[in-house]
């Protein structure tokens, strides 16, 4: 018995099986999905003249499947070559003429990355089964991958709609021949592009694909609703009255057209449909262009809030946004102050042999702690030799420095605080007070901290103060400053972003952060963040401190 017979005589029995199988065979002789560059494989009527040269049953079978799934031309070769032989037919084999389209939905993920078409295809004697061809609206539309499962329609929705890791997935049924004009579409769109879509089933199951296709109704051509100057223009005007851009002078129109630019020429074609895939796209075309100094300050700002803003207009709820915003802001500061430092492992040197001269394998880099026992290690910010004195305020500070926690809630002196500023000053205070309440722990030490630097911020930076300046998007600035340089907020933290952003009502403090740092002139390490005055810092990154201090 050949190779190909043992092989198709094993999956005879398994109808979606064999199909599939097929379907890759001539995936390998399909131009498509051969670069220009190289040479082919024998095209499809060399496949054919040897799978013709060995008469079997299950050849016979595989003619028959074939003359479904190949081009016309080909297709009416290996119906013929099948005809011409006594072989029995199995039942299933024989159906296959008969299959229709008896179903068809989409899954549309609510970020807009994507879209599964779902086909379910029924024929006498065939298992049912559906097809689940994904289109990736990031790439243009190209087709990404495929799948077939022996499920119906109705058995697929019912899964995905049980399925608690697809929440943010909405089911709706399509028009078929849309349905077949973008899928179509979107496979040669997959076989043109310079890097083509391939996983363990695609192209593999293209010519499966391209049958189920032909039994819809002619395709109608994809259409992408245009975006008028006149819709344009009202969605940046909203945008630009929604928040308090004149409070640092940010450049906001101009990072604004780029977005909507950006979605329409290489994203969704939607300019309020954002994930965090697509703000990781808009920032790599970010940085490969050439941009003022201006638009780079404001970008990190604009971005964040563009994303909140195009989310709330699509009416999407924090149960769906939420884990998604934390992603957000997490690429953006990454991007705008550098990647976070929290990729460091704990050396164990056996003896003092393997240890460096000088005391500690890469020094700070290599000290974890775990400050507050809840079970996880959390890395201190990186921090170089020169950099330690710098984190508490100098040489002087940092031999002064304890590991006396900071006084509970430490009262915050509103007489103070000058009488133009003593409203929002007020309200801030509020909510950055709600900001340490979220802590599970150390809430007293972050809450005494938070207000120390806010009253720092009044002696000393009172331009900071805006008489147009929201007090949330304030408030998330010191709390983001104080998370941060105590390296408590982020991910695998006490506290994470979106839970800062949801206990203080706003997270778009991260540039107003970044204003309040340079007119206090804090100091900036690798890490980002330093400080500067051991006053804002907790007991537990001063003990660090001082155990780093004495290796010196």
């Amino acid at each position: 018995m050949s190779s190909l017979r043992q092989h198709y005589f094993q999956l005879l029995g398994d109808p979606l099986a064999f199909i599939a199988e097929a379907s890759a065979l001539l995936a390998v002789v399909d131009p498509r999905s051969i670069p220009s560059q190289e040479p082919g494989p024998p095209d499809l009527d060399a496949l054919l003249d040897l799978i013709i040269a060995d008469a079997c049953v299950e050849t016979t079978a595989l003619l028959r499947v074939v003359a479904q799934l190949a081009p016309a031309p080909y297709a009416a070769r290996a119906a013929e070559a099948a005809a011409q032989r006594d072989d029995p037919v199995l039942p299933w084999v024989a159906a296959l003429n008969a299959a229709q389209v008896t179903g068809s939905a989409t899954m549309r993920d609510v970020f807009g990355d994507g879209i599964t078409y779902v086909f379910e295809v029924q024929a006498p004697q065939l298992p049912v089964m559906s097809m689940l061809v994904y289109v990736d609206r990031r790439r243009g539309g190209a087709v990404g991958d495929a799948f077939i499962v022996g499920q119906s329609l109705e058995a697929v929705h019912r899964e995905i709609a049980h399925d608690p890791d697809l929440t943010d997935v909405v089911w709706s049924s399509v028009d078929q021949a849309a349905a077949r004009g973008l899928v179509e579409a979107g496979i040669e769109l997959s076989a043109s592009l310079e890097t083509p879509m391939e996983t363990e089933s695609w192209p593999a199951l293209r010519a499966l694909t391209d049958w189920v296709l032909r039994m819809l109704p002619p395709a109608q051509a994809p259409q992408q609703p245009a975006l008028t100057a006149a819709d344009r223009h009202r969605l940046i005007s909203e945008f630009v009255a929604s928040e308090e851009w004149a409070v640092t002078g940010l450049d906001v129109r101009d990072v604004t057209e780029m977005l909507i630019d950006f979605s329409i020429n290489y994203g969704t074609g939607d300019p309020l449909e954002w994930s965090p895939r697509g703000v990781d796209d808009f920032l790599g075309w970010w940085s490969e262009h050439t941009l003022t100094d201006d638009l780079d300050d404001a970008m990190p700002e604009v971005v964040l809030m563009w994303v909140q803003f195009a989310w709330e207009r699509k009416e999407l709820g924090r149960r769906l946004t939420g884990d998604a915003l934390a992603e957000v802001e997490d690429l953006v500061y990454a991007f705008a102050f550098g990647p976070e430092e929290d990729d460091y492992e704990e050396v164990d040197y056996e003896d003092d042999e393997d240890e460096p001269e000088g005391g500690t394998a890469g020094w700070a880099n290599e000290f974890w702690f775990d400050p507050y026992d809840l079970g996880f290690r959390a890395p201190r910010i990186e921090l170089d030799r020169d950099e330690l004195a710098v984190a508490v305020g100098g040489d002087d500070a940092l031999a002064a420095l304890t590991d006396e926690p900071l006084p509970a809630d430490e009262k915050f002196d509103l007489s103070k605080v000058p009488e133009p500023m003593y409203d929002l000053v007020t309200k801030i205070l509020d909510h950055i007070d709600r900001g340490s309440d979220a802590y599970e722990v150390i809430d007293t030490e972050i809450c005494t901290a938070q207000r120390r630097l806010l009253a720092r911020a009044v002696r000393e930076a009172p331009e900071w103060f805006a008489p147009t300046s929201k007090a949330p998007a304030a408030a998330h600035a010191i709390c983001w400053l104080i998370g941060r340089g105590n390296d408590l907020l982020g991910p695998d933290r006490l506290l994470t972003a979106s839970a800062l952003e949801k206990a203080v009502g706003s997270g778009s403090g991260r540039q107003r952060a970044a204003r309040l740092q340079e007119l206090l002139r804090m100091p900036t390490g690798r890490g980002g963040i330093l400080l500067g005055d051991p006053r804002l810092l907790v007991r537990e990154v001063r003990t660090q401190l001082i155990e780093l201090r004495d290796l010196r």
